[in-house]
């Protein structure tokens, strides 16, 4: 099953990293991956995303918050047809670290039935779909 997982410095504190993830108006301005984000800011709320990958067109889909504690964790999981099939689970985990920054880990797992062919498909391009997200949080973070 595909894990896409990445976990870099940010020099800013919690605070402004989930300002800036919870700030879901502002996605389509920084973000290349999720390009639309919407829906309440709570526990077991629904959100509605729109993702967009390079040469693929783009995707809607629903996804359930699963972990949300304000400032250090944000997870979300939305699936395709069935869990079964196709799902996937979107983590944001903040750490204190050094002096005033965060360690950010964002994760994504992909599981179910045609998990493996996406990874055949799609596994390269959402790598680099992934590092982009991560470069421009960490760029709007630090800018904030």
């Amino acid at each position: 099953m595909p894990l896409y997982r990445s976990e870099f410095p940010v020099q800013a504190s919690p605070e402004a990293v989930w300002r800036v993830l919870m700030d879901f108006d502002s996605y389509p301005a920084w973000n290349p991956q999720i390009v639309h984000i919407s829906g309440r800011k709570e526990l077991g709320a629904v959100i509605e995303l729109r993702l967009s990958m390079p040469g693929r067109p783009s995707m809607d889909l629903k996804a359930r918050l699963t972990d949300f504690e304000p400032p250090r964790l944000l997870t979300w999981q939305g699936h395709v047809l069935a869990p079964w099939l196709f799902s996937g689970n979107r983590v944001f985990a903040i750490e204190p670290h050094g002096s005033g920054g965060v360690m950010l880990t964002h994760s994504e797992d992909i599981s179910g039935l045609l998990s493996p062919l996406f990874a055949l498909a799609m596994g390269k391009t959402t790598r680099a779909s992934h590092n982009a997200l991560n470069s421009a949080l960490k760029q709007r973070c630090e800018q904030a």
